[in-house]
């Protein structure tokens, strides 16, 4: 019986512990699989960012290397969408954390170039612009997850 009151007391303490972590943003969180760079309001949900640069690819190839990536252990990277490209620009680089390139990195929002083509939207990590470009030029791909 005193065994089993240990095992509960134990199991007890464990949740507890687990249930009362913090997550911040700016956090570099490895069971997470990177940098918190948007959290939730009750503090469950949010994005993360891969710890580094996957390298410059054209619009395609990045989406499929940022699909393929198993940054952390994890399965479920993406490209940021614009928004969230932009969190990630403020939370993260303009604070000086993620080791972000002060270059142009892709998003997954297409947007339109001029009256007959689409392309997608980039964000400029120098000094934070956005606007859409073609697809074929080879610009930063950083990887995102949710948790």
């Amino acid at each position: 019986m005193n065994k089993l009151l240990f095992l509960y007391f134990l199991s007890f303490l464990c949740i507890n512990a687990q249930a009362q972590e913090t997550i911040s943003i700016g956090e570099l969180h490895p069971k997470l699989g990177g940098y918190v760079f948007s959290i939730s309001r009750d503090g469950k949900h949010g994005l993360v960012a891969a710890e580094k640069d996957l390298g410059k690819f054209s619009w395609s190839d990045a989406e499929k290397k940022a699909d393929a990536s198993k940054s952390g252990g994890f399965e479920d990277w993406r490209l940021p969408t614009k928004d969230a490209l932009n969190l990630m620009y403020e939370n993260l680089h303009k604070k000086g954390l993620g080791g972000f390139s002060r270059e142009w990195y892709w998003s997954s929002t297409e947007g339109i170039v001029d009256s007959s083509r689409f392309g997608v939207w980039l964000q400029n990590f120098g000094d934070g612009y956005q606007f859409a470009v073609y697809k074929s030029t080879p610009y930063y791909v950083r990887a995102i997850r949710a948790f």
